[in-house]
């Protein structure tokens, strides 16, 4: 079971509701939209947006979107949809 099939289930709809409306808030609809061209489904963005990242030294996309550092995780989107892995 994977986190999409998790969020599916009713009792975790506000859950769902939340992490949407977080990611929202902190990388805003332009980053949302970019992350959406690179990873294609929604729930691919979710589950990277909120999981540690080696390329942001461990620290979770969202962690550095609160910290208002949208460029650098722009800047690793650009790498990933590029296949630029250093």
């Amino acid at each position: 079971m994977d986190i999409n099939d998790i969020l599916k289930r009713p009792e975790f709809k506000s859950l769902d509701n939340f992490l949407n409306k977080e990611m929202k808030k902190t990388a805003g609809n332009d980053l949302i939209t970019e992350m959406k061209e690179v990873f294609e489904e929604s729930i691919n963005v979710i589950d990277w947006f909120y999981t540690s990242n080696i390329a942001l030294g461990g620290s979770r996309p969202y962690d550095y979107c609160k910290d208002k550092k949208r460029d650098e995780v722009k800047n690793i989107l650009g790498r990933i949809e590029y296949e630029v892995y250093s």
